[in-house]
């Protein structure tokens, strides 16, 4: 096998890790994102079945339709708000000394009930955000993995061992490359005047040498 062969062979490995790191949280987010929405957005149908059930339409046509509806509308303005990264608390001003003194006293008693409407509001929509956050963050996570294909992976290789004796970045034109290597935490930049050089960090010259690296650590 070639140097060049079996850095790409080391690269395959550090990205299949990475890989299989994202390919599980993904999955954890996924069903976090699951769970979330399917106890937050099945409270909300109970809640829009009994408003149905108040307005006398029973278990008709209409008192079926309408928890449906109101659930899905909510849905997608939910998972909208939640792909544009709405923040249901931007721009509230913080509880004052003498608000935060009531909201302890409302908690600690029954005698007295008090609490901010819009803090209230601005807490129940980030709810109803929580599920579909989970599930855009899963989609997030799962499009943060490196691309593990031969051609990616032997230019990713050459430029790696490029950078042994210092790369000037301006010389670059694999920036794809570079930017893999950047995110394997393989190459660094350091400033050298004007200019800005690539060198490989203590983990690409464990992948440059592979086990010479090891046995000079010995």
């Amino acid at each position: 096998m070639s140097e060049s062969a079996a850095i790409a062979e080391r690269l395959r490995r550090r990205v299949r890790k990475h890989n299989r790191e994202r390919t599980l949280a993904a999955f954890g987010e996924a069903a976090l994102g699951l769970v979330f929405s399917a106890v937050i957005f099945g409270l909300f149908y109970c809640f829009a079945w009994f408003i149905a059930l108040l307005m006398g339409w029973g278990f008709g046509r209409s008192g079926r339709l309408f928890p449906l509806l109101a659930t899905a509308v909510y849905f997608l303005v939910s998972l909208i708000s939640a792909w544009r990264e709405v923040n249901p608390f931007a721009g509230l001003k913080p509880l004052t000394d003498a608000e935060r003194t009531l909201t302890i006293i409302s908690h600690s008693s029954s005698a007295t009930l008090f609490f901010n409407p819009r803090l209230a509001t601005a807490g129940a929509a980030s709810f109803l955000l929580a599920g579909p956050t989970s599930l855009l963050s899963a989609f997030r996570v799962w499009c943060d993995r490196l691309p593990s294909d031969d051609q990616s992976l032997e230019r990713a290789a050459t430029v790696l061992a490029a950078t042994k004796p210092g790369l000037d970045a301006d010389r670059l034109k694999d920036t794809e490359s570079a930017l893999l290597l950047r995110r394997l935490r393989l190459i660094k930049p350091l400033p050298q005047g004007e200019k800005t050089i690539l060198l490989p960090t203590e983990r690409g010259e464990t992948v440059l040498l592979g086990k010479k690296a090891l046995g000079s650590r010995l």
